[in-house]
């Protein structure tokens, strides 16, 4: 995927990483001639290139009509944040594939896993496998197998948070049988699971309904997992440092580089901008945003902003 990306012109060798990573851009042509063109009767290594691409973003653009489906939703609706190295890349055209208008890059979205990790209050889960028909469960029986759980997760989240600010949950996942997606109920405690099994079947029956329109009335419902989790209670703060900006006038750029149109089958010119030279007003695509972690992609009909927290937001013209 990367040499793709470097043959069609959306990352360049230079930077890339910042710095830290080597890339051979002599090296990806051959990369693609040899697996791709090759296997597939193709001339031109651009083209092959674009194809790559364009098969990975609709394989992720139908995941995501998977998932909305699954879900009830209308995905066209929502807003598409993306994060990873790789994701303000496709972000685009997968919007534009999902009728999606808006496209929002946060900051520091290519290591925004990392820093999410070191954000997050600290927790510790222990989950117990059931998979079983609920109403062949014996209640008292999965009661006792969780009974110590509670205690034992905090006496893990214990070792490094004070024991006041500690709560543990129970949650039971539900599905009906046969099926993959699976519901998380809130379980008060273990004793919920001697008699409570039925009153939990019947709140997996309304959540079910209310996700997805309809009830599977003649399906049983299985019992997935039940996991008991002890977490730190801390506030996230709400506001983070602006971005720091470099005093730019809004033309200025680092030139223009061609990246390949796999539908207009040649090259298009894309301006070069560092994202700290962004402002809050909209510059026009196309556009290669670069930065450290990342490259965004802004494709033709499509704009780019930062907000004042330093957020990219994309916007997609009107049809």
């Amino acid at each position: 995927m990367t040499d793709a990306h470097l043959i069609v012109g959306n990352i360049a060798a230079d930077g890339f990483a910042d710095g830290m990573i080597t890339l051979v851009p002599k090296n990806a042509p051959q990369a693609i001639a040899q697996h791709v063109m090759a296997a597939m009767g193709l001339d031109c290594v651009s083209m092959a290139a674009a194809g790559i691409i364009e098969l990975a973003d609709e394989t992720m653009a139908n995941a995501a009509r998977v998932h909305g489906i699954e879900l009830g939703h209308d995905i066209a609706g929502f807003d598409l944040l993306v994060t990873g190295g790789g994701g303000a890349l496709h972000a685009a055209r997968i919007a534009e594939k999902l009728g999606i208008r808006r496209i929002i890059v946060p900051q520091n979205a290519g290591v925004g896993s990392a820093v999410g990790f070191l954000r997050s209050p600290v927790a510790f889960e222990s989950a117990v496998s059931v998979m079983a028909v609920l109403d062949e469960i014996d209640g008292q029986e999965l009661s006792d197998r969780i009974r110590r759980q509670p205690s034992d997760v905090r006496a893990i989240v214990g070792q490094v948070v004070a024991p006041e600010r500690i709560s543990t949950a129970i949650k039971i996942d539900l599905r009906y049988k046969g099926q993959g997606l699976e519901l998380c109920l809130d379980v008060e405690d273990a004793d919920q699971l001697i008699s409570g099994l039925p009153a939990l079947a019947e709140a997996f029956v309304t959540r079910y309904t209310r996700s997805v329109g309809f009830a599977l009335h003649d399906i049983p419902v299985e019992v997935v997992c039940v996991s008991v989790t002890a977490r730190e209670q801390r506030q996230i703060g709400q506001s983070a440092a602006k971005a720091p900006r470099v005093s730019l006038p809004d033309t200025a750029q680092q030139g223009t580089r061609g990246v390949f149109d796999l539908a207009a089958g040649c090259r298009i010119p894309y301006a070069v901008l560092e994202r700290a030279q962004l402002t809050r007003a909209p510059r026009a695509g196309p556009a290669v945003i670069r930065e450290a972690q990342t490259t965004t992609l802004v494709r033709p009909n499509w704009s780019v902003r930062s907000t004042d927290l330093g957020h990219l937001v994309l916007e997609r013209d009107a049809p």
